[in-house]
């Protein structure tokens, strides 16, 4: 079984033929939310396709200001981010009160900081970072995982996730995760696991990341339709096949085994 753990279903790539790229057989799926209409999109979708879960989101929102591509591509419009939190709580309720096989929600994301165009900003960095903290407190209050984004923001969002979580369970992905080799050992060693991208066939960045994660500590993601094999090429959650075959390459394990280690990773973090 195959797992793609982070995708952006409602990206408007996929509108012309998302039943193609979903309906993929010995595929998981984690469609990912970061505002109001993504996260009711990707809920739509995990309940629409049996092989679909979702993750529910905020993503740094100071910094989304910044992104008017990404807005456009995506659907956006300024929105309460109190209201949009009481939402995702709500759906976290009701979906703990489900049988397990009939859960809906994987986990909260994407959340995190993104620097890059507030890195100046000490008061929009400021309210990102108090957005990251109050979702990470709920996904601790549900024990659900937090799939993080850290665009240029690596130590920092280490620094918060070592001092909100301590010695708790520590469900944390770290989404394409773009930090130094020290920080990638500091991850490691705080229990945290990265997902990663077919990106990695062509990246030396993320093959170290491969390199210096155990596998136990290593999940696929596509991050569709970004981060492909090819450059500027749409990517689709089927191309986790490609992160398996370079994993097993670097670690020197048959794909098999890469994909059943990798399968296993997933269900560990799975919630109650």
């Amino acid at each position: 079984m195959l797992i793609d753990i982070h995708s952006h279903l409602d990206h408007k790539w996929f509108d012309r033929d998302l039943d193609n790229v979903v309906n993929i057989q010995n595929l998981v799926i984690i469609a990912t939310g970061i505002n109001p209409e993504s996260n009711r999109k990707a809920l739509e979708f995990a309940k629409k396709y049996k092989n679909v879960k979702c993750t529910l989101g905020i993503y740094p929102k100071e910094a989304f200001d910044y992104e008017k591509e990404d807005q456009e591509l995506i659907g956006y419009s300024d929105f309460d981010i109190e209201e949009e939190l009481k939402w995702i709580e709500e759906k976290i309720k009701e979906d703990k009160n489900k049988n397990k096989e009939n859960k809906l929600i994987f986990g909260i994301g994407e959340i995190g900081l993104d620097f890059v165009n507030i890195k100046e900003d000490d008061q929009k960095i400021s309210n990102d970072i108090e957005l990251f903290r109050k979702q990470l407190r709920l996904a601790k209050k549900y024990n659900l995982t937090v799939v993080i984004h850290s665009r240029k923001a690596e130590e920092k969002v280490i620094d918060i996730l070592e001092k909100e979580f301590k010695e708790e369970n520590k469900k944390i992905i770290l989404h394409a995760f773009g930090g130094s080799k020290k920080l990638v050992k500091r991850a490691v060693e705080l229990g945290f696991t990265f997902s990663i991208p077919p990106v990695l066939v062509r990246s030396s960045h993320f093959q170290m990341i491969v390199s210096e994660t155990p596998i136990t500590q290593l999940l696929t993601e596509t991050d569709s339709p970004y981060l492909g094999v090819v450059r500027e090429e749409r990517n689709e959650p089927k191309n986790v096949k490609f992160s398996i075959k370079k994993i097993a390459e670097i670690k020197e394990l048959s794909e098999e085994k890469v994909e059943k280690i990798i399968y296993e990773n997933y269900v560990s973090l799975v919630g109650d």
